[in-house]
């Protein structure tokens, strides 16, 4: 027999995966999870057969639990012992607003108030997914499901204290709310490891609205490496910008 079976472990997803008497299983994060669903939606979508009936209505719970599969082999994305390889490249944290506190955002006449309203609403915002790296950034082993972001980075600040970061990241979270493109300024933060003396900035990179109006911001922490002793980090133009702005006489 073949077939796949889901469970959970922890704040993770376990897809198993059993053929005759062998098996194997693939543990997932929630944002792994999501992006799976997605792929298998849309080849679901691509050939769905409007006259077949839906097959998950005609099972049972444990027919459900229990899948049986037509393909020989499964390979995605596996080393040679059939482990998938991934590593992330910057931190990235996952956090929800409930749609009661995307409304207050969105509901903000006044651009400066609506962000002051965002910057606290973030302190309780939700941590949906994080990865080892952003558990690091903030000095911390691990940055559990449903924490709220405030207390991520509570040890780092002092009470009262907005961070610069957390303001430009307001910016960001409040023009998504309002469903608007977000605009990034650069505002650079250090991480919480003494050892770490890379330079960080958040930026909104996905956004998800759900049908209840919820939102789930998809953030990841830029890296910024500066010479030693260095008071700032510029960003360089292209040439081929610099030349344009030169032919129309725009001085920077």
């Amino acid at each position: 027999m073949a077939g796949i079976s889901v469970s959970l472990d922890g704040a993770n997803i376990q897809l198993s995966f059993q053929k005759d008497d062998q098996a194997t299983a693939v543990v997932m994060d929630a944002r792994a999870a999501r992006a799976l669903v997605r792929a298998v939606g849309q080849l679901l979508t691509a050939i769905d057969d409007t006259d077949e009936p839906d097959m998950a209505d005609e099972m049972g719970d444990e027919e459900v639990a229990m899948l049986d599969v037509t393909s020989s082999a499964i390979e995605i994305g596996t080393d040679d012992e059939g482990q998938a390889e991934e590593w992330p490249a910057v931190p990235f944290v996952q956090l929800g607003l409930t749609a009661g506190q995307v409304e207050q955002i969105a509901e903000e006449e006044d651009e400066q108030q609506a962000r002051l309203t965002t910057s606290r609403l973030l302190l309780d915002a939700t941590v949906l997914s994080a990865d080892r790296e952003s558990a690091a950034l903030f000095g911390r082993p691990t940055l559990p499901a449903d924490e709220p972001f405030g207390q991520v980075f509570k040890r780092t600040v002092q009470e009262g204290e907005t961070p610069d970061w957390l303001t430009s990241l307001a910016e960001q979270v409040t023009r998504a709310a309002q469903w608007t493109y977000p605009a990034v300024h650069w505002s650079l933060m250090r991480s919480a490891n003494e050892y770490d003396h890379t330079w960080y900035s958040p930026v909104l990179t996905h956004v998800r609205r759900s049908p209840s109006k919820a939102m789930e911001f998809d953030i990841y922490f830029q890296r910024f490496a500066g010479p030693p002793g260095a008071r700032s980090i510029s960003l360089s133009l292209p040439d081929s910008a610099v030349q344009e702005t030169d032919a129309s006489g725009v001085s920077g």
